[in-house]
């Protein structure tokens, strides 16, 4: 079961907000970041920086085993922080 918990916005960061969710009893977070074109937003599970070999290379810091599972997750955080910010999004917003 999937449970939308809150939104909560970060106006001194990059991203817009924290979104979090609750599956069977887990507690999830993810970001809420404008797009490039700043008319909308995407929805990015957290990471963290390794580097290695001089290289650096942000992991997430979870994965949803089930693509379908991962994909009503994302719709379900997408539908209610569209409800939250939806009226701070341009017109020609496509959300």
């Amino acid at each position: 079961m999937i449970k939308f918990i809150d939104y909560v916005e970060t106006p001194n960061e990059k991203h817009l907000g924290i979104a979090s969710v609750e599956v069977d009893n887990i507690l999830l977070r993810y970001k809420v970041s404008k797009n490039k074109e700043g008319n909308g937003f995407f929805i990015s599970s957290p990471s963290y920086k390794i580097v290695r070999d001089g290289e650096e290379k942000y992991i997430p810091a979870f994965y949803i085993d089930s693509r379908s599972q991962e994909e009503e997750i994302r719709e379900t955080v997408r539908k209610h922080v569209k409800e939250k910010i939806g009226p701070l999004l341009p017109s020609d917003s496509p959300f």
